[in-house]
C-alpha cells in the first residue's frame, strides 16, 4: 500500500512542475537582428484574456563611452525571450530630508 501513495505523490509532484513552468507562445516575431519567441502571461485579474510577453529583447550593443548604442548584433535561431536581461547599474541621487 506504500507504493500506491508514492506513485501518487510521484504522480503530483510531476503535474504541479509541469504546470509551473513557463508556456512559450506559438508565435514567432521576425525582427531585423532575428526571431524572437515569447511566453504567455495570465494576468492576475480573470476578466483579462492571456498576453504575450516578450523580456529581455536586446536594443543595441554595447556603447563606446558617452556614446549612443549600435544596434544589437544578430543572433541564428530563434531566441527565446523569457527572461529580463541584466540592468545597467546606476547611482540613485540622494532624496533623503538631511
Amino acid at each position: 500500500m506504500e507504493w500506491v501513495r508514492t506513485a501518487w505523490c510521484a504522480t503530483l509532484a510531476l503535474a504541479v512542475l509541469a504546470a509551473a513552468g513557463p508556456r512559450y507562445s506559438s508565435r514567432i516575431v521576425h525582427t531585423h537582428t532575428g526571431a524572437i519567441r515569447g511566453i504567455i502571461v495570465e494576468p492576475a485579474s480573470r476578466r483579462l484574456e492571456p498576453v504575450e510577453v516578450f523580456r529581455g529583447v536586446p536594443y543595441g550593443a554595447q556603447p563606446p563611452r558617452l556614446g549612443p548604442p549600435p544596434p544589437p548584433p544578430s543572433w541564428p535561431g530563434t531566441r527565446l525571450a523569457d527572461t529580463f536581461a541584466p540592468v545597467c547599474p546606476q547611482r540613485y541621487p540622494d532624496i533623503s530630508n538631511k
